[in-house]
């Protein structure tokens, strides 16, 4: 099981009073499905643009990027790159301009990334 109190805090992923201030009582108890991936700094490093279509275009490798295969479900919280978060299914994978990676996506809904969610 792992803990976090923002990733789920995003627009629109979910905006409930758990996603309030910091302290122990505002945490969000999660386990993620198999296939879910949670965007961590090295696929934030490498993501170049995140298109309004949902198609997410990488620059380079990292553990993430180079796992990408449809069916996985792709999750980030607020970042730079990601200013509204990401509930993302990945529909196709071109790796055909290497050391670009493009992943084709739709939207995903909070069903398709957890195995388990308590708020």
């Amino acid at each position: 099981m792992r803990r976090l109190a923002y990733v789920l805090c995003v627009g629109g992923l979910l905006s409930l009073p758990a996603c309030g201030g910091g302290d122990e009582g505002s945490r969000v108890d999660y386990e993620l499905l198999e296939h879910t991936r949670l965007l961590d700094e090295a696929t934030f490093a490498v993501l170049t643009s995140v298109g309004a279509d949902g198609t997410l275009t990488f620059s380079g490798s990292s553990p993430i990027v180079d796992g990408l295969a449809p069916g996985q479900v792709l999750l980030a919280g607020l970042h730079d790159k990601t200013p509204d978060g990401l509930l993302r299914q990945v529909t196709a994978v071109d790796r055909s301009a290497a050391p670009v990676v493009t992943a084709q996506t739709r939207p995903a809904t909070v069903l398709h990334a957890f195995r388990r969610l308590d708020l």
